[in-house]
């Protein structure tokens, strides 16, 4: 009996080792988009194409996104990411093993599954006076008068 507890002991062991590890996998693909679209995207220092897209990226790290549009200052947007609390206490009651291993590889993360970046405001050659009249007057602009 005590053989047999040992054998299912070892054999439990490999097959629910790294629990996150095989059901989850150490990298997952994100949606990156902007407003507008055609945004310039910069991952990894690498100008990887155009807005909208879908990049794989690792868990292990944290992962930032660099978007630039013509016309705009470059914006930097982290992807976020959140641990899956079920495979933690998996691999906790699987022993330390498991616990190592998906601790040090990601696979205990989830990325957001998209990344945005909205260029809002007015471009970097944005001229108030230029684009609104209004604002060249000498004069106040006559309001009627309310009896």
């Amino acid at each position: 009996m005590k053989k047999l507890f040992i054998l299912s002991a070892i054999i439990s062991t490999f097959l629910f080792t790294n629990c996150a590890t095989i059901l989850n996998g150490t990298d997952q693909e994100v949606f990156v988009n902007s407003s507008p679209k055609g945004a310039k995207i910069i991952y990894n220092g690498f100008d990887v194409g155009t807005t909208p897209k879908l990049i794989r990226m690792p868990k292990e790290k944290q992962n930032f996104v660099e978007f630039q549009l013509e016309g705009y200052q470059s914006k930097t947007v982290l992807v976020q990411r959140t641990t899956g609390g079920g495979f933690v206490v998996l691999d906790i009651l699987f022993g330390l093993l498991p616990l190592i291993v998906d601790a040090t590889n990601g696979a205990w993360f989830f990325l957001d599954e998209s990344a945005f970046c909205s260029f809002d405001g007015k471009p970097n050659d944005y001229n108030p006076q230029l684009d609104n009249p209004d604002i060249m007057r000498k004069e106040p602009l006559k309001t009627p008068n309310k009896k």
